[in-house]
Parts: structure tokens; sequence; C-alpha cells
């Protein structure tokens, strides 16, 4: 299956406010029920485990955050297994944090998640300014030295590690997100869920660029995760024992 680049609706939010926010509901929808949301916080768990040990919360950007409601989710979830996390939120577009996510819970409870819009390759913070810095189901919207340039501005931000959780590029999720269609709240998602696993890269594919946009391959590691995930995690200070993906 050959990577087709594309341009996806939700990019440039390409429909009403209604529309947006009913396809960020169908994203947290696939999140939940496909393995996304699990994925991802096993990978910032094995980061977080092979950080050095240090006092307090652990400040941790999520670039790329949509509304916020994954990040606002696994932050719960790592503070009830006992590890202090701070979140901070940055999407470009400010009308994603505007969705019904951010109407449900109020505004005090929305602040506490710290969002910010702005471009990661222009965020308003300093150099390794985050103990850990990630993203989700984001890799993918980019291509070439647009990817290269994602991948150095995560880094550039992050202390001790980085994590990307994205999608493997293949033909049964690419048939099944079709399936789906029917199903999906807004037409934003329906196009697309399929265009995201079409132009979604390998794990070869992903390897190589991180290598390209300078990541050292002996503290790199990429994996495949089922059942339609890749994971990238980086860690500046080395590999430790705490991380087990190969």
């Amino acid at each position: 299956m050959r990577r087709r680049p594309s341009r996806e609706l939700l990019d440039d939010d390409l429909g009403s406010p209604e529309e947006v926010a009913a396809s960020l509901e169908d994203l947290w929808f696939l999140n939940r029920r496909f393995g996304v949301l699990r994925n991802y916080e096993s990978l910032l768990r094995q980061a977080i485990a092979g950080m050095p040990a240090g006092s307090g919360a652990i400040s941790w950007l999520e670039a790329g955050a949509g509304s916020g409601r994954t990040a606002d989710w696994i932050g719960r979830t790592l503070q009830n297994s006992g590890l202090a996390v701070r979140p901070y939120l940055m999407d470009r577009k400010w009308t994603h944090f505007e969705s019904a996510f951010r109407r449900r819970i109020g505004p005090a409870a929305f602040t506490e998640l710290r969002p910010v819009a702005a471009d990661i390759t222009q965020a308003p913070f300093a150099p390794q300014s985050f103990d850990l810095v990630s993203c989700s189901l984001l890799l993918h919207h980019f291509s070439g030295e647009a990817a290269l340039e994602l991948l150095r501005s995560l880094a550039d931000l992050a202390r001790h590690a980085l994590v990307v959780l994205d999608l493997e590029r293949a033909w049964p999720p690419y048939v099944f997100m079709h399936l789906l269609r029917p199903w999906f709240r807004s037409r934003l998602t329906r196009n697309d869920a399929p265009a995201s696993f079409r132009q979604a890269y390998s794990r070869d594919e992903m390897h190589e660029l991180a290598l390209a946009a300078g990541f050292e391959k002996e503290k790199l590691r990429v994996t495949q995760l089922r059942p339609a995930n890749l994971g990238l995690i980086y860690m500046k200070h080395g590999l430790r024992s705490g991380i087990s993906i190969a």
C-alpha cells in the first residue's frame, strides 16, 4: 500500500463549528474503542519509567492535542496510579479547544490543562521546557521536510523524553474505516478517517524519519502496537530498563 499524503478537512476546520465538534467526538470514540488510549498511555508510562528520578510533578506537553480530551483522560489515569503529572496542551487551532468537551467540563477544569494555541514549530516555549513531550495521531499529517521539522521541534522542547503515537499504514484498517463511515457523526470524519490511514507511515518509514531528523539510534525505539498503531520513544539521555518496546 503506497503512502498518499492528503490534506484532511479537520486540519483547517473545513466545516461548521457543529461539524468540527462532532468530528472530535468521533475521534474520541475511535481512540477509546480501538486501542489508541491504551497504547498511548503505555508509551507514556514507559517513557516516564525510563526518565531519571526527580522531584515534583512531571511537566508534560501534548502537541496537537485536539479538544484536550485524550490528555485529560490519560493525565487523570496517571495521577490515579500515583504518578504526579502536570499537563500542558498545545494545538494549532483554538477552535478545537472550544469543542463540546470544554463546554462540558467547565472553564475552571479546562484551565487546569493549560491550553495554548500555537504551531509546534513556533511554540512559545524555550528548549527543554518540559520533562516529557508527546503527540498522538499527529505525525501522519506531515511529509518530507515538514515531518522532519515537526520531530525536531518536539524533541527540542523535551528535557528527557519524546513519545510519538501514530497510525500504521495498512489495508485492513483503511478498509475498516470506510466500512465505519455511515456511523460517523461528521462528514469531516467520513473523509479524514480513511485518509489518515492512507497517509500514515510504516514502522521502517517512521524509524528512518526519526534518524533523518537527527535522533540518535541508540536512544530510539519504534514498534508496532496492536491493532494498528506505531509507537516511538526517544530518550534524550539514553534508553533505560523501563523502556521495553523493541
